[in-house]
């Protein structure tokens, strides 16, 4: 057993009240009793998401973290230059890709792992987060979307004693998620938004502020569904009744956390898939997708996705920040 004198650095750090300090010191923060509850708090929810998953019946898949074949643009992700190889290697932006590979083995397969992404440093975002990434060979948008609701459920009730014991020491109470959450369209978000003053216009994306009005307008989160095709990556379908608009949607949750989870329809041709590359300028890098497009010219069967930061979903159920939720931050 540790004697209690070895934890009284925390304390002492967590005095100074200036954030810089604290995280220059996260490796003593560790020991700060709050801290310790919340890292506890982290290890019992990620033994919570296996259990579900293997409840209902997904298979765990490891994603390789170096990877030729990014997501989303070049300028979000995290180039290595130091290998012994002229190849163009990245950070993973995201395990999806290697997913829908293996779901056609296994129908059902999740990851939960690190994704790191080249963001700005915001109360939202970190370079290095751990995502949970699902995908199953059957489902349409709300299939998926149902999925995600039934998850959370499953998972908040898990964590509930847990949960009690974390607010108990933050002074509030467990996050009410009432389930299933309110949805609208892109095309109606934008034009609920402009009668509340948000001027937004069509293929930009919605703002903090306008997540926040929202999630006020309808009591709580809400799915925010059928986005723009400007704003998605290229593996997710194009909406067949609107070709602006794409099978995707993300999760707002309340309380100013934004997104938390986008869900997708993956595109299963060829044809889509190469439109949809050569849409975003990706058309000629064979090296990098060929495989990908290989995957779909042995067959490829409809098929959907969701994806969630492990980060943001802790707060929604202990209303603590994410940040505190990570035992080391990299900005």
């Amino acid at each position: 057993m540790l004697h209690p004198d070895i934890r009284h650095a925390g304390p002492r750090i967590l005095a100074s009240q200036n954030t810089d300090v604290v995280l220059s010191h996260r490796h003593l923060y560790l020991r700060n009793p709050l801290i310790m509850a919340l890292s506890l708090y982290r290890s019992q929810c990620l033994s919570a998401v296996h259990e579900w998953f293997k409840e209902h019946r997904f298979v765990e898949i490891s994603a390789p973290l170096i990877t030729p074949s990014i997501l989303y643009e070049p300028s979000s992700a995290i180039h290595i230059s130091n290998l012994k190889t002229t190849k163009p290697l990245f950070l993973s932006q995201c395990a999806g890709f290697y997913l829908e590979a293996a779901a056609h083995a296994h129908e059902r397969v999740y990851n939960l792992g690190p994704s790191f992404r080249n963001e700005s440093r915001t109360n939202r975002h970190l370079m290095e987060y751990w995502h949970i990434k699902a995908e199953l060979c059957s489902g349409e948008i709300r299939d998926i979307m149902d999925l995600v609701e039934i998850f959370l459920r499953g998972i908040f009730k898990a964590m509930l004693e847990h949960t009690k014991k974390v607010t108990a020491m933050l002074g509030t109470e467990p996050a009410d998620i009432p389930v299933p959450f309110a949805r609208i369209t892109y095309r109606e978000a934008l034009k609920l938004l402009r009668g509340k003053g948000h001027e937004i216009s069509f293929g930009q994306n919605i703002s903090k502020q306008a997540e926040d009005a929202l999630t006020n307008h309808f009591g709580g989160p809400v799915w925010l569904m059928c986005k723009s095709r400007c704003l998605e990556p290229f593996p997710y379908r194009v909406y067949p009744d609107d070709e602006e608009l794409t099978m995707t949607a993300d999760l707002i949750a309340s309380r100013g956390f934004g997104e938390i989870c986008g869900v997708a329809e993956k595109s299963f041709t060829r044809e889509e898939m190469l439109l949809r590359l050569k849409e975003k300028g990706k058309a000629e890098m064979h090296d990098v997708y060929g495989w990908v497009l290989q995957s779909r010219d042995f067959g490829m069967v409809p098929h959907t996705a969701f994806g969630m930061g492990f980060e943001m979903v802790l707060p929604c159920g202990s209303r603590q920040g994410h940040d505190s939720f990570s035992p080391n931050i990299r900005s």
